[in-house]
């Protein structure tokens, strides 16, 4: 009989034990100790201590129930870890939530200010937000996790500033795996402007995702119901996701690396899976390409190419770096003492972007046409670019920018979140882009024209007769001309009136910069289309790789015969450096 009463007590303690821990509600004479937990009323998430991987130290945090890998969501004394199992999470006196160790000490408290006399409850929320309630018919909340959130934002978590209270909710990374400490990475809103989100390494502005209205993600994410809502009122600004399934699982992390993941729980093979992420590429990098210039996503048919490009009507500001693949010191004007203001300027379309920093920027009135708001950007001379677009099928809108135009990327074609921006250009910049363009054509010819053994013709008029002669100039005579302080001597008499001798003689020193004997003293293609551009100082050339031994020191008996070249190639064949 004894036996079987205690089987029976055995039996019944079993059956309550998961009930009782099971509870999704903690109040005044309840208290959770470790090895405890709230579960949330469908299952979702749950409460309670624990370690993370190759730690002994002990968190009150919460996290999936369904996730057969334990993923923390929010830790409460992330930076006060406790070193044993007594652990205590209860409500006092005041109504506040509090923590304690087995020594009493307080390891972390709610804080906040309970009026009345009424009771405050805990409950877990099937969100994973956990709330501290009075106890009465309104229910008023007095503090929530998800306004105190740590590495990680739920589906409807906000993230933003509240501007009456000034509560900013932002991501902190974790300090390591082992480590649920602050890190040194932020997901933070800025409200300056338009408003964006900004990652943070420590402070360093390290990437900025596509800002609204640009809601670029992947195309799974629309896929799968992956909807984002951004406020800006007011009251607050804040941005939050959610999806149509509320039985899809998922979350947006920043890691303690610097990476901002959207993750998925994939119940096929037990593992999250990524949505997207970034930054991803050199280009999702804040300010890779500096200011007034956009930066190119890499792709396999350009992963050699330099992915920083000047803005039209723009310039490298240090043509150095721009040739050593640097172009975080980004672009400065053309032709800067011309007047931007007034003076019949106008604006160069720019597609496929992600628009620029918003941090300097305004929107204008709704219903506002795009002429109306290239009008209303012309009258306010410190207007750099506009936008204007469709938001969300309320009416075109205008976005307006006033000072540098930072952090552009460009995609190759047509994207989720690619829009086209108008940046300023004086008259005289776009009056002259033809001619420009002529001008660096030409140009480019005869410094190809340069590069080739032995295919430099020029014209020059016979004193007896008058009659035109081409012949052959070999890279030997050009050499000798530019040795003797003669270089000018090639260019056809008849066209000395129309030249401009300086910018020759530059065509000429990058042609012979380009048959260099030693291919590390030759300039790559982009560098000597940057040499074009600008004005800076190129380097001496040395003797040319194709030299012979028996120059001529007459022009006009150059025949072809009789010369031995120093470089035994006789084939050259052209490959990518």
């Amino acid at each position: 009989m004894d036996a079987k009463k205690m089987f029976m007590t055995l039996i019944l303690i079993i059956l309550f034990f998961p009930f009782c821990t099971s509870l999704d509600t903690l109040t005044p004479n309840q208290s959770i100790k470790d090895g405890q937990s709230l579960i949330s009323k469908e299952k979702n998430f749950a409460l309670g201590f624990f370690s993370p991987s190759n730690s002994s130290y002990r968190y009150l945090g919460i996290w999936y129930v369904k996730v057969t890998q334990q993923t923390v969501v929010w830790v409460a004394n992330r930076n006060d870890p406790i070193n044993d199992s007594s652990g205590v999470l209860s409500i006092n006196q005041f109504g506040n939530l509090i923590l304690h160790d087995g020594y009493n000490h307080l390891v972390w408290s709610t804080n906040v200010s309970v009026q009345g006399t009424t009771s405050s409850v805990a409950q877990l929320q099937d969100s994973g937000n956990l709330v501290l309630v009075q106890d009465n018919i309104n229910e008023k909340v007095l503090w929530q996790s998800c306004d105190h959130p740590t590495d990680t934002l739920l589906p409807k978590m906000k993230l933003g500033l509240n501007r009456i209270t000034g509560l900013d909710t932002f991501l902190t990374s974790w300090k390591s795996h082992d480590d649920p400490g602050s890190g040194d990475c932020f997901y933070k809103m800025n409200p300056s402007g338009s408003p964006q989100i900004f990652l943070y390494k420590g402070s360093t502005l390290y990437y900025r995702p596509g800002p609204w209205p640009w809601q670029a993600s992947s195309a799974e994410t629309f896929s799968l119901g992956y909807k984002f809502d951004f406020v800006n009122n007011k009251d607050e600004v804040y941005f939050a996701f959610f999806l149509d399934d509320p039985s899809i699982i998922s979350r947006l992390v920043v890691d303690n690396s610097g990476l901002l993941q959207q993750l998925m729980w994939n119940e096929g093979n037990l593992q999250w899976k990524e949505l997207w992420s970034g930054p991803k590429y050199q280009c999702d990098k804040y300010g890779h390409c500096g200011a007034y210039s956009k930066c190119s996503l890499e792709s396999p048919d350009n992963i050699n190419m330099f992915e920083c490009t000047c803005l039209p009507g723009y310039e490298p500001k240090s043509p150095r770096d721009w040739y050593l693949r640097d172009g975080s010191q980004g672009c400065v004007r053309k032709q800067l003492g011309l007047s931007m203001c007034g003076n019949r300027e106008g604006f160069v379309k720019v597609e496929h972007l992600k628009g620029p920093d918003s941090s300097n920027a305004t929107w204008m009135e709704r219903s506002m046409s795009s002429s109306e708001c290239e009008q209303a950007c012309l009258s306010n001379c410190n207007c750099t670019a506009f936008l204007s677009m469709d938001i969300d099928g309320k009416g075109t809108s205008c976005l307006t920018w006033y000072g540098e135009l930072m952090d552009i990327l460009e995609n190759s074609e047509s994207t989720v979140g690619s829009k086209s921006t108008y940046t300023r250009k004086s008259k005289g910049f776009l009056g002259k882009q033809e001619e420009a363009g002529y001008y660096n054509i030409v140009c480019c010819c005869a410094i190809v024209s340069g590069i080739t053994l032995a295919s430099l013709y020029v014209a020059h008029k016979e004193e007896e007769n008058k009659s035109p002669k081409w012949i052959m100039l070999q890279t030997t005579q050009v050499w000798q001309l530019w040795g003797d302080d003669r270089a000018l001597d090639i260019v056809d008499p008849s066209i000395n009136e129309s030249f401009v001798p300086h910018e020759v003689l530059r065509c000429i020193q990058i042609g012979l910069l380009c048959v260099q004997e030693d291919a590390m003293d030759r300039p790559t293609m982009l560098e000597v289309l940057l040499m074009l551009s600008s004005e800076t100082t190129l380097p001496s050339p040395k003797q040319p790789a194709f030299i012979f031994r028996k120059p001529s020191n007459d022009l006009g008996s150059v025949t072809g015969g009789g010369f031995n070249s120093i470089n035994d190639v006789t084939i050259t064949m052209v490959e990518a450096r």
